[in-house]
């Protein structure tokens, strides 16, 4: 019996579906697909599922249901979603320890914009029946990464291929609470043809320490450097948590320079600035004209009868319903959404233990409802999500926790992994064809 994978040897992108697929096999042979990686660490991360052949002796986890194993059921890319490390029982704990900056987040340890390779396994009573490899990217063929290490704009430039369609558009990309650039989703918007700038806000070399008195004009010399750089006319705004705050920040008071855009997880008030090195919030945390935004106090609560211990760890979104969702809070540092210029996105979770997006979402469409402008929003609220909105094509095994990497304690996100999993790829499609609709106007 001759047992054949179906892989090619060149890097499969992040948002493709991976064909996990077996051929030659006995009718109703009962196998074991077995996924692993060793990340830049020596951590060793796996998945496994138990697939009966079909009459044609062939087992494809796009319609065969895993039995038993890392998850259950039918799902195309479940040995990818399902991985986790080898020999952690305890999740909080692994994160906690971060002997990679990604371990943090749930994720294998190594840069984002590397390679990330895979062994498939076929097995059957312990026995190897065929074995190939493949490797991930988030960047497509001929996508360029120039580094912003000097000038008034710091961060990473995606460049799509050169022999893309020419751009409508732009995106700037924003990172939250934890700092640096996103080299998350950008190097994949980049690789489908959109140009990103990857701006950093805080906690990058150049740029702040604290996410405290941000003022505004930095991202208008980043739109200017992407008119010049990517010569686009039209640019939006794209972030995620507090850089889904900021996304509709921007939007709303610099219509004249943003036409819109996605905001992840976002709220619909402004929050004071954070401080992760003592983790309160307090001082403004964005500035425009020399004027601090109208800002709602936020008190964390992480210690004491009353902190929200669970099992992920702190769950701080009834901190912020508390304290910045009132109708006091609406009316005095309400982001008046209603200036924008062009459309939004609201991707959110309705188990957001961090804080509450769904519930700030669901503001932002009342606000623009009230000023007859409802259609200039969508909001898509995924069932089962909590705050870690991944990218498709990595693990989402740990995404109801996350180590933060600036603060140093480990918050409840909320969201269970199959859901998560389907969510990041239902929200990179929508905001591939988003931008389509954006950029064509």
């Amino acid at each position: 019996m001759s047992v054949s994978l179906h892989l090619r040897p060149e890097p499969y992108l992040y948002s493709d579906w991976v064909p996990v697929r077996a051929s030659g096999l006995a009718p109703g042979q009962l196998v074991t697909m077995e996924l692993e990686h060793v990340d830049d660490v020596g951590q060793r991360w796996m998945a496994t599922a138990e697939l009966c052949a079909d009459a044609a002796g062939v087992v494809d986890t796009a319609d065969a249901p895993s039995r038993h194993g890392s998850y259950l059921g039918v799902s195309r890319d479940g040995l990818l979603w399902s991985m986790a490390p080898e020999g952690t029982t305890d999740r909080t704990s692994f994160m906690a320890q971060g002997r990679s900056y990604m371990h943090m987040v749930g994720q294998p340890g190594g840069d984002r914009l590397q390679l990330r390779r895979h062994t498939l396994r076929v097995t059957h009573q312990g026995r190897v029946l065929a074995e190939g490899q493949f490797s991930q990217t988030r960047l497509g063929p001929g996508v360029r990464v120039q580094e912003l290490a000097d000038g008034p704009v710091r961060g990473l430039a995606f460049h799509p291929a050169p022999d893309a369609t020419p751009p409508r558009g732009g995106v700037l990309a924003l990172t939250g609470s934890g700092g640096g650039v996103d080299t998350a989703w950008a190097p994949l918007l980049a690789s489908h043809g959109i140009p990103v700038l990857s701006a950093a806000t805080f906690a990058w070399p150049g740029r702040p320490e604290l996410m405290q008195n941000i003022d505004l004009a930095y991202f208008e010399q980043a739109a200017l450097w992407m008119r010049q750089h990517f010569g686009v006319e039209r640019i939006a705004v794209q972030g995620g948590s507090r850089g889904g705050e900021l996304t509709l920040v921007l939007a709303s008071y610099r219509p004249d320079l943003f036409c819109g855009g996605v905001a992840m997880v976002p709220f619909h008030n402004v929050v004071a600035g954070f401080d992760h090195l003592r983790n309160v919030h307090e001082q403004p945390s964005w500035v425009l004209n020399g004027q601090a935004l109208p800002y709602a106090d936020v008190r964390l609560t992480l210690d004491g009868p009353d902190a929200a211990h669970t099992p992920d760890g702190l769950a701080v979104a009834p901190d912020y319903l508390r304290d910045a969702a009132s109708d006091e809070a609406d009316a005095r540092c309400g982001i008046p959404v209603e200036r924008c210029s062009g459309r939004l996105l609201l991707l959110s979770g309705r188990e957001d233990a961090m804080w509450p997006s769904w519930y700030g979402a669901d503001r932002v469409i009342d606000r623009l409802r009230r000023h007859g402008l409802a259609h200039r929003a969508e909001h898509l609220a995924f069932e089962n999500v909590g705050h870690y909105l991944v990218a498709p094509g990595q693990p989402t095994s740990m995404c109801a926790s996350l180590h933060h990497p600036l603060a140093k304690i480990t918050l409840a996100c909320g969201g269970q992994p199959r859901a998560t999993a389907e969510a990041g790829r239902t929200a990179l499609n929508r905001m591939l064809d988003f931008y389509a609709e954006l950029f064509a106007v």
